[in-house]
Protein backbone atom coordinates (compact mmCIF):
# COMPACT_ATOMS: atom_id res chain seq x y z
CA UNK A 1 0.00 0.00 0.00
CA UNK A 2 2.97 1.97 0.38
CA UNK A 3 4.99 1.34 -2.30
CA UNK A 4 1.25 2.28 -4.48
CA UNK A 5 1.39 5.76 -2.78
CA UNK A 6 4.51 6.35 -3.27
CA UNK A 7 4.30 5.47 -7.13
CA UNK A 8 1.01 7.60 -7.19
CA UNK A 9 2.88 10.60 -5.71
CA UNK A 10 6.09 9.90 -8.39
CA UNK A 11 3.65 9.77 -11.14
CA UNK A 12 1.85 12.97 -9.89
CA UNK A 13 5.18 14.40 -9.77
CA UNK A 14 5.63 13.88 -13.05
CA UNK A 15 2.62 14.79 -14.05
CA UNK A 16 3.26 18.63 -13.40
CA UNK A 17 6.45 18.67 -13.94
CA UNK A 18 5.67 17.63 -17.09
CA UNK A 19 2.47 20.08 -17.20
CA UNK A 20 5.16 23.19 -15.95
CA UNK A 21 7.54 22.26 -19.40
CA UNK A 22 4.82 22.53 -21.27
CA UNK A 23 3.56 25.65 -20.04
CA UNK A 24 7.04 27.12 -20.27
CA UNK A 25 7.94 26.16 -23.65
CA UNK A 26 4.31 27.06 -25.24
CA UNK A 27 5.10 31.19 -23.67
CA UNK A 28 8.67 31.17 -25.04
CA UNK A 29 7.48 30.18 -28.13
CA UNK A 30 4.69 32.46 -28.05
CA UNK A 31 6.95 34.96 -27.07
CA UNK A 32 9.74 33.94 -29.75
CA UNK A 33 7.14 34.28 -32.19
CA UNK A 34 5.80 37.59 -31.41
CA UNK A 35 9.50 38.78 -31.20
CA UNK A 36 10.18 37.85 -34.60
CA UNK A 37 7.70 40.00 -35.95
CA UNK A 38 9.76 42.91 -34.60
CA UNK A 39 12.25 44.29 -37.40
CA UNK A 40 12.47 45.12 -41.20
CA UNK A 41 10.57 43.45 -43.84
CA UNK A 42 10.75 44.04 -47.97
CA UNK A 43 7.85 43.64 -50.09
CA UNK A 44 8.09 40.80 -52.29
CA UNK A 45 4.83 40.06 -53.63
CA UNK A 46 0.97 41.27 -53.50
CA UNK A 47 -2.20 39.61 -54.45
CA UNK A 48 -5.78 41.14 -54.28
CA UNK A 49 -8.81 39.39 -55.17
CA UNK A 50 -6.83 36.49 -55.99
CA UNK A 51 -4.44 37.69 -58.71
CA UNK A 52 -0.75 38.66 -58.41
CA UNK A 53 -0.25 42.88 -58.37
CA UNK A 54 3.15 42.91 -60.69
CA UNK A 55 5.39 45.50 -58.43
CA UNK A 56 7.36 47.28 -61.19
CA UNK A 57 11.70 47.89 -60.82
CA UNK A 58 12.29 50.10 -58.57
CA UNK A 59 9.47 50.39 -56.53
CA UNK A 60 10.43 48.56 -53.16
CA UNK A 61 7.30 48.79 -50.22
CA UNK A 62 9.10 48.01 -46.91
CA UNK A 63 7.52 47.37 -43.52
CA UNK A 64 9.46 48.39 -40.24
CA UNK A 65 8.06 46.40 -37.41
CA UNK A 66 8.33 47.90 -33.51
CA UNK A 67 6.92 46.08 -30.52
CA UNK A 68 5.75 47.95 -27.92
CA UNK A 69 5.45 47.09 -24.32
CA UNK A 70 1.98 46.83 -24.12
CA UNK A 71 2.19 44.34 -27.01
CA UNK A 72 1.03 46.74 -29.52
CA UNK A 73 2.99 46.97 -32.91
CA UNK A 74 4.09 50.23 -34.38
CA UNK A 75 4.80 50.20 -38.13
CA UNK A 76 6.34 52.78 -40.44
CA UNK A 77 8.16 52.10 -44.06
CA UNK A 78 7.71 52.74 -47.34
CA UNK A 79 4.74 52.69 -49.56
CA UNK A 80 5.82 53.33 -52.54
CA UNK A 81 5.96 56.74 -53.17
CA UNK A 82 5.18 57.83 -49.73
CA UNK A 83 6.21 57.04 -46.07
CA UNK A 84 3.97 55.90 -43.72
CA UNK A 85 3.26 55.29 -39.81
CA UNK A 86 0.36 53.45 -38.09
CA UNK A 87 -0.08 50.84 -35.24
CA UNK A 88 -1.48 47.31 -35.36
CA UNK A 89 -3.07 45.25 -31.84
CA UNK A 90 -2.31 41.32 -32.23
CA UNK A 91 -4.25 38.76 -30.81
CA UNK A 92 -2.95 35.46 -31.40
CA UNK A 93 -2.90 34.97 -34.87
CA UNK A 94 -4.93 37.73 -35.63
CA UNK A 95 -3.43 41.19 -37.33
CA UNK A 96 -5.43 44.36 -37.14
CA UNK A 97 -3.97 47.06 -38.48
CA UNK A 98 -5.33 50.95 -38.02
CA UNK A 99 -5.53 53.54 -40.60
CA UNK A 100 -2.20 54.68 -41.76
CA UNK A 101 -0.70 58.54 -41.67
CA UNK A 102 1.01 58.83 -45.14
CA UNK A 103 3.28 61.71 -46.48
CA UNK A 104 1.90 63.56 -49.26
CA UNK A 105 4.68 63.86 -52.64
CA UNK A 106 3.60 62.84 -55.47
CA UNK A 107 5.96 60.54 -58.06
CA UNK A 108 5.52 57.82 -60.67
CA UNK A 109 1.99 57.14 -61.12
CA UNK A 110 2.77 53.05 -61.81
CA UNK A 111 4.27 53.59 -57.70
CA UNK A 112 1.30 55.22 -56.71
CA UNK A 113 -0.61 52.69 -58.03
CA UNK A 114 1.23 49.99 -56.08
CA UNK A 115 1.17 52.69 -53.06
CA UNK A 116 -2.83 52.76 -52.77
CA UNK A 117 -3.02 48.60 -53.18
CA UNK A 118 -0.35 47.59 -50.89
CA UNK A 119 -1.92 50.30 -48.04
CA UNK A 120 -5.19 48.82 -49.27
CA UNK A 121 -4.43 44.81 -48.61
CA UNK A 122 -2.52 45.95 -45.05
CA UNK A 123 -5.41 47.66 -43.73
CA UNK A 124 -7.34 44.60 -45.37
CA UNK A 125 -5.02 42.40 -43.11
CA UNK A 126 -6.93 40.02 -40.40
CA UNK A 127 -4.22 37.22 -39.71
CA UNK A 128 -0.44 36.84 -40.07
CA UNK A 129 2.06 33.82 -40.38
CA UNK A 130 5.61 34.37 -39.36
CA UNK A 131 9.13 33.04 -40.21
CA UNK A 132 12.79 33.99 -39.34
CA UNK A 133 13.10 35.23 -42.70
CA UNK A 134 9.04 35.79 -44.21
CA UNK A 135 6.56 37.94 -43.09
CA UNK A 136 2.62 36.90 -44.38
CA UNK A 137 0.02 38.76 -44.19
CA UNK A 138 -3.65 37.31 -44.78
CA UNK A 139 -6.84 37.71 -45.23
CA UNK A 140 -9.58 36.38 -42.76
CA UNK A 141 -10.00 33.33 -44.34
CA UNK A 142 -6.02 33.00 -44.31
CA UNK A 143 -5.98 33.76 -47.94
CA UNK A 144 -2.32 35.75 -48.75
CA UNK A 145 -2.40 39.30 -49.41
CA UNK A 146 1.11 40.48 -48.62
CA UNK A 147 4.32 38.55 -48.44
CA UNK A 148 7.29 40.02 -47.20
CA UNK A 149 11.20 38.75 -46.71
CA UNK A 150 13.28 40.15 -43.50
CA UNK A 151 15.83 42.52 -44.51
CA UNK A 152 19.45 41.41 -43.70
CA UNK A 153 22.38 43.37 -43.59
CA UNK A 154 25.31 40.54 -44.18
CA UNK A 155 25.52 40.88 -48.54
CA UNK A 156 24.48 44.27 -48.83
CA UNK A 157 25.94 47.06 -50.14
CA UNK A 158 25.17 51.07 -49.28
CA UNK A 159 26.42 54.28 -50.53
CA UNK A 160 26.32 57.34 -48.21
CA UNK A 161 24.45 60.62 -48.90
CA UNK A 162 24.34 62.38 -45.32
CA UNK A 163 26.09 62.51 -42.35
CA UNK A 164 26.06 64.71 -39.14
CA UNK A 165 28.87 67.35 -38.70
CA UNK A 166 27.98 68.03 -35.25
CA UNK A 167 25.46 70.69 -35.68
CA UNK A 168 22.83 68.81 -38.27
CA UNK A 169 22.79 66.11 -40.90
CA UNK A 170 23.72 67.41 -44.22
CA UNK A 171 23.63 65.53 -47.70
CA UNK A 172 27.22 64.96 -48.72
CA UNK A 173 28.79 67.32 -51.34
CA UNK A 174 28.47 66.11 -55.09
CA UNK A 175 32.58 66.71 -55.45
CA UNK A 176 33.03 63.67 -53.15
CA UNK A 177 33.43 60.06 -53.81
CA UNK A 178 30.59 58.66 -51.78
CA UNK A 179 31.89 56.32 -48.47
CA UNK A 180 30.61 52.94 -48.94
CA UNK A 181 29.63 50.14 -46.94
CA UNK A 182 29.61 46.31 -47.69
CA UNK A 183 28.24 43.93 -45.08
CA UNK A 184 29.72 41.04 -46.50
CA UNK A 185 29.39 38.58 -43.94
CA UNK A 186 27.28 37.98 -40.26
CA UNK A 187 30.33 39.38 -38.49
CA UNK A 188 32.25 41.46 -41.55
CA UNK A 189 32.06 44.50 -43.01
CA UNK A 190 34.40 45.98 -45.91
CA UNK A 191 34.12 49.72 -47.39
CA UNK A 192 35.28 52.64 -48.97
CA UNK A 193 35.62 55.44 -46.59
CA UNK A 194 36.29 58.38 -49.07
CA UNK A 195 40.02 58.18 -49.80
CA UNK A 196 40.88 54.77 -48.09
CA UNK A 197 39.43 51.15 -47.90
CA UNK A 198 38.89 49.62 -44.80
CA UNK A 199 37.59 46.28 -43.06
CA UNK A 200 36.70 45.00 -39.66
CA UNK A 201 34.27 43.64 -37.84
CA UNK A 202 30.86 44.46 -36.76
CA UNK A 203 27.56 42.64 -34.97
CA UNK A 204 23.90 43.84 -35.16
CA UNK A 205 20.58 41.88 -34.25
CA UNK A 206 17.53 42.52 -36.38
CA UNK A 207 15.22 42.04 -34.08
CA UNK A 208 16.61 44.76 -31.81
CA UNK A 209 18.25 46.78 -34.54
CA UNK A 210 21.09 46.58 -32.29
CA UNK A 211 24.60 47.35 -34.53
CA UNK A 212 27.94 48.02 -33.33
CA UNK A 213 31.12 48.39 -35.63
CA UNK A 214 34.60 47.59 -34.48
CA UNK A 215 36.95 50.32 -32.63
CA UNK A 216 39.43 49.98 -35.31
CA UNK A 217 39.35 49.42 -38.76
CA UNK A 218 42.06 48.15 -40.97
CA UNK A 219 42.66 50.55 -43.83
CA UNK A 220 44.58 50.91 -46.85
CA UNK A 221 47.07 53.71 -45.98
CA UNK A 222 46.87 56.08 -49.25
CA UNK A 223 46.46 60.04 -49.30
CA UNK A 224 44.41 62.69 -50.45
CA UNK A 225 43.58 66.17 -50.38
CA UNK A 226 42.82 67.79 -46.77
CA UNK A 227 38.79 67.69 -47.00
CA UNK A 228 38.80 64.49 -48.46
CA UNK A 229 41.19 63.17 -45.82
CA UNK A 230 38.76 65.27 -43.18
CA UNK A 231 35.69 63.51 -44.43
CA UNK A 232 37.16 60.14 -43.91
CA UNK A 233 38.02 60.88 -40.59
CA UNK A 234 34.45 62.02 -39.98
CA UNK A 235 32.91 59.05 -41.61
CA UNK A 236 35.21 56.68 -39.13
CA UNK A 237 34.78 58.16 -36.25
CA UNK A 238 31.15 58.26 -36.93
CA UNK A 239 31.21 54.60 -37.86
CA UNK A 240 32.67 54.06 -34.42
CA UNK A 241 30.09 55.68 -32.46
CA UNK A 242 26.70 54.08 -34.20
CA UNK A 243 24.62 51.95 -31.60
CA UNK A 244 21.72 51.08 -33.53
CA UNK A 245 19.88 51.23 -37.18
CA UNK A 246 16.64 51.87 -39.07
CA UNK A 247 15.59 51.22 -42.73
CA UNK A 248 12.89 52.54 -44.86
CA UNK A 249 12.70 51.24 -48.50
CA UNK A 250 16.28 51.59 -49.88
CA UNK A 251 17.46 53.84 -47.16
CA UNK A 252 20.05 52.89 -44.40
CA UNK A 253 20.01 55.47 -41.24
CA UNK A 254 22.76 54.79 -38.32
CA UNK A 255 22.01 56.01 -34.73
CA UNK A 256 24.36 56.78 -32.05
CA UNK A 257 23.43 55.91 -28.46
CA UNK A 258 21.03 59.07 -27.64
CA UNK A 259 19.17 58.24 -30.93
CA UNK A 260 20.60 61.05 -32.99
CA UNK A 261 21.27 60.31 -36.69
CA UNK A 262 24.76 60.27 -37.54
CA UNK A 263 25.12 58.76 -40.91
CA UNK A 264 22.44 57.63 -43.98
CA UNK A 265 22.69 55.16 -46.90
CA UNK A 266 20.93 54.12 -49.63
CA UNK A 267 21.40 50.46 -51.22
CA UNK A 268 24.10 49.99 -53.85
Amino acid sequence: MIRAKNALLVVSSLFLMAALFVSCVSTEVATSQEAKLSGDWTLVSMTEQGSEVVIPAGCTPSLSINEMEDGSLMLFGKAGVNNFNGSAVLDGETFACGPLALTMMAGDPAFEAIERVYTRLLTAGKTYSVTADTLEIKDADTNSLLQFKRVALPSTGWKLVSYNTGNAVVSLDAKYDAPELVFISEDTVTGFAGVNTFNGKWSGDSATREISFAEEMATTRMAGPEEFMTLENTFLGLLKDVTGYSMNGNTLSLHGEDGATLLVFVSK
